[in-house]
């Protein structure tokens, strides 16, 4: 549990701050009267035991706690003076604004191709064929020497997407990644209807046991 004493809020040109912000997992108050600002292009370190509330503040400033059922938060939290928990703000707009890098990497529970895809899509790029060039891009790039860290940087992607990437689709040429994914769907719709076959069957057995 994060208790901020007194405000500390700077006479300076701030990027982000809190003003007496709380936020409750159900009943239990994980942040109290929380109130920080963060300078632009500084480092700031928040430091504490383990369940203390730095991942519940840092996920408080791009609302990404809305997304715990029974979460709840009062007092504000500002982006460039602009207030994020007004009823009228855009959240996904503040989380394409405010990211976070775990500790680990998270995936949604999508396929290798829709985690890569979900940036660029989430910016507007929708084509299939843009977004296997996309993919095409990043790994010639560091097939011909480009640094992988520069490659990433340069296309807003994870390393470990990158190297997802790389993995899988690594000398293909965009024509043919296209045809894996191809491939892919026929794959899974084969075994989605072997496995509807493979149900009718039981069911006739089951059927048929019983009449005899």
């Amino acid at each position: 549990m994060i208790v901020c004493q007194g405000s500390i809020l700077s006479a300076l040109p701030h990027k982000l701050k809190t003003k007496s912000l709380n936020l409750w997992y159900g009943k239990f108050q994980a942040l109290i009267g929380v109130s920080l600002a963060i300078k632009p292009n500084a480092i700031t370190a928040i430091i504490g035991p383990s369940g203390c509330g730095k991942s519940t503040l840092l996920r408080a400033l791009n609302r990404m706690n809305d997304l715990v059922s029974g979460s709840h938060a009062e007092g504000q939290a500002y982006l460039d003076d602009q207030p994020l928990y007004d009823s009228n703000v855009d959240v996904v707009d503040v989380r394409r604004r405010i990211g976070m890098v775990f500790q680990r990497p998270n995936p949604f529970p999508k396929s290798i191709y829709d985690n890569v895809a979900y940036g660029p899509r989430l910016y507007g790029v929708r084509k299939r064929s843009d977004l296997d060039a996309l993919v095409e891009k990043a790994l010639r790039q560091a097939e011909t020497g480009t640094p992988v860290a520069e490659v990433i940087r340069k296309m807003g992607i994870a390393e470990q997407t990158f190297y997802n990437w790389k993995a899988k689709y690594g000398g293909m040429t965009v024509s043919e990644i296209r045809r894996m994914k191809a491939l892919e769907t026929e794959n899974l719709q084969l075994k989605k209807l072997v496995a509807e076959q493979a149900l009718s069957i039981q069911g006739l057995k089951e059927v048929l046991g019983k009449k005899l």
